[in-house]
């Protein structure tokens, strides 16, 4: 073992050779320019929040990079509850899921048993907020399409704008919505 810390001298191991390495303080810096790991590294942090902070100098260069080998399969990425039920995983193939470990499509977020509030969310009801909360485009298929067994397949609300402003070009359809017993498509401008 390898130790480094106020606990023992500066720099000492012991054993036949040194297989591990414990860090023993408060804080710890690495100035070189990388720290590197390599073989079957595994880091444990484990302490009050936040775990690890990452702080960046330099405004022109990413603050982490996640690479994985190549050909990979596992995730990239991969956020566990302390169960280690998966949370959030961004596949090798840069899909991303959030609430499944296997995401079905590049943007992954089902619905989970038990849920009592809205899958996803996006924009908001800020006054400044003028921008388009979903633009969805397809030259050739459906720009959106929404689908429900017996409530609404799309509704959209709108303050003061359009709530629906849909067009197909070409040889799409703008909005596809179908519903077995709801409306297709609510749509409400107040």
């Amino acid at each position: 073992s390898l130790f480094i810390g106020a606990s023992g001298a500066g720099l000492a191991y012991s054993g036949a050779a040194p297989s591990n390495m414990y860090l023993r303080g408060e804080n710890f810096q690495f100035n070189t320019p990388a720290a590197t790991f390599t073989g079957n590294a595994q880091i444990t942090v484990a302490g009050n929040n936040p775990l690890v902070t990452f702080q960046h100098q330099l405004t022109g260069y990413p603050t982490m990079i996640l690479r994985g080998a190549a050909a990979q399969t596992a995730p990239v990425l991969q956020v566990e509850d302390s169960t280690q039920a998966v949370k959030t995983v961004i596949k090798a193939d840069g899909s991303v899921g959030i609430g499944t470990a296997s995401p079905a499509s590049r943007l992954h977020v089902p619905w989970i048993s038990g849920d009592t509030t809205t899958t996803a969310t996006f924009g908001s009801n800020n006054a400044s907020n003028n921008q388009i909360a979903i633009f969805a485009e397809s030259r050739t298929n459906t720009g959106i399409y929404a689908s429900s067994i017996s409530g609404t397949g799309l509704a959209a609300v709108s303050a003061s704008g359009r709530a629906v402003d849909a067009f197909g070009s070409g040889s799409g359809i703008g909005v596809h919505a179908a519903s077995v017993s709801g409306p297709g498509i609510v749509a409400r401008s107040a």
